[in-house]
């Protein structure tokens, strides 16, 4: 079936998998070591860090993470972030354990092995960070860094051996702050890092401007409403979004540094390459043959001093985006797709059914497409022929019923063919406005049992997007 070729093009090419897995060795040598360093809060109006976590949460089953550390400590040694960390993984931890979420029977982990890779202390962060770059392993560590890099310049500066041992993938912003004193919106900690001639050969992966594609236009809040109404770790998404001051929806920009390195068509070693993110060339490939960073295509961009081409600084910002803007819309959908597996779909109450239209029989003429504004993410495209089939199995008793489709016109109105249990039983007109989704009530007769309902070709061009059973007589 056409459904099934998709399901597996998007397996093969799309599927927005795993972040991290268990504090163990994995048996897996295919999965790539993660530690990853944040500076999570639940109160300071910036969840990014926190939206982040939840991507990572919800794909614990790919990844193994070496340590999930906080970035920033008071004067006593206690880290910022605890309680935002102990909220999430407590999220996860109902989830866990939710049959329906079915978190437990897909290899994902205990949350108390999250809960031990927490260290509590800035000492305990530095040991953890250098037992995880130390251990005898042939995979090479990567660290995610969204904080502001402190707590890695400390540990890197006790040890600087540990530099040839991790690979850093780290996430912030461009700035020309303090007449460009401060190149990067991390600050001293990343600058310290980045001066130090004793880390000039270690692989980093610096991804700035990159990022803020995924916080402009209107397809963060269009992933939002969909991904908040995944289980507990959803709605921690639309509790921190609620809470911000800053643009409205998902605020996925920390989570980058996670796709590049999960893109099942990239390549992880070398970040020159075409990615789902971008593509990262080395502006010092002399004196700094490891280290990439945002492609600024043609402009002439002035990497050490970037005060000096600050002038073309949209025109460079807007190259360096334009990969991944094209590309979010179909990670937002893999996502869901990959959720949709996680969390199998439940009946928002006893006396409704709800059918998807990417999972019905569909002809050839037919195409499964993506929509974050659509149920799950996806819809069936109808253009000149074709013919969409549900199979409704909850029918009670014979009688009357009331059927809900969801649909979308291109333009002007459209006329199908309704066909129930095999006999055409009329034409089903679709109006309203075009480009938007909306509902069509109908009232068919079924009997007791399962029953098929078949919208066929008549005028065509429209897009189906689910079809809802109210299973009390209307």
């Amino acid at each position: 079936m056409i459904i099934n070729r998709i399901r597996r093009t998007l397996a093969l090419t799309l599927l927005f998998v795993g972040f991290i897995a268990t504090s163990v060795q994995s048996e897996d040598e295919s999965k790539i070591r993660v530690l990853v360093i944040l500076n999570p809060c639940l109160s300071c109006g910036n969840p990014d860090d926190i939206h982040a976590l939840v991507h990572l949460f919800w794909n614990l089953d790919q990844i193994e993470i070496e340590g999930i550390v906080p970035d920033t400590y008071n004067s006593l040694g206690r880290p910022f972030g605890l309680e935002a960390l102990e909220h999430v993984i407590d999220a996860y931890e109902k989830d866990f354990t939710n049959l329906a979420a079915a978190l437990s029977e897909k290899d994902f982990p205990e949350p108390q092995s999250l809960r031990r890779n927490v260290p509590e202390s800035f000492d305990e962060a530095k040991s953890h960070i250098h037992a995880a770059a130390l251990e005898s392993d042939p995979r090479p560590l990567y660290i995610l860094n969204w904080g502001n890099m402190n707590l890695l310049k400390e540990t890197l500066r006790e040890d600087p051996l540990i530099a040839n041992r991790i690979r850093l993938v780290s996430v912030a912003s461009r700035t020309n702050y303090n007449h460009c004193r401060e190149t990067n919106i991390n600050g001293w900690g990343r600058d310290a890092i980045f001066r130090d001639s004793r880390f000039h050969s270690m692989w980093w992966l610096e991804i700035d401007w990159t990022q803020g594609a995924f916080q402009v236009d209107d397809e963060p809040t269009q992933a939002l409403e969909a991904l908040s109404e995944y289980g507990s770790l959803g709605r921690v998404l639309a509790e921190q979004a609620n809470q911000s001051g800053l643009s409205p929806g998902l605020r996925a920009g920390d989570a980058v540094p996670l796709l590049y390195l999960i893109d099942p068509q990239g390549i992880p070693d070398d970040p020159s390459k075409s990615n789902w993110v971008g593509n990262f060339p080395q502006p010092f490939p002399e004196t700094r043959s490891h280290y990439f960073t945002d492609n600024m295509g043609g402009v002439d961009w002035d990497f050490e001093k970037p005060c000096r081409t600050w002038i073309d600084r949209e025109l460079a910002r807007n190259y360096c985006q334009r990969i991944l803007r094209d590309n979010r819309g179909t990670i937002y959908s893999a996502l869901l797709e990959k959720l949709n597996a996680h969390y199998p779909g439940q009946k928002n109450s006893q006396l409704r059914a709800s059918y998807e239209a990417e999972n019905a029989t569909l002809t050839e003429d037919l195409e499964v497409k993506s929509d974050l504004r659509a149920s799950h993410g996806f819809y069936v495209e109808m253009r000149g022929n074709g013919m969409i089939t549900w199979t409704l199995s909850d029918v009670p008793s014979d009688g009357n019923y009331l059927l809900t489709i969801r649909y979308k016109l291109p333009f002007l109105h459209k006329s199908q063919n309704l066909i129930i249990n095999g006999e055409t039983v009329g034409t089903v007109k679709f109006d309203g406005p075009p480009r938007t989704w909306q509902e069509k009530e109908l009232s068919i007769n079924l009997r007791e049992g399962t029953n098929t309902v078949t919208v066929e070709k008549d005028w065509g061009y429209m897009d189906f997007d689910t079809a809802t059973l109210i299973l009390g007589k209307p």
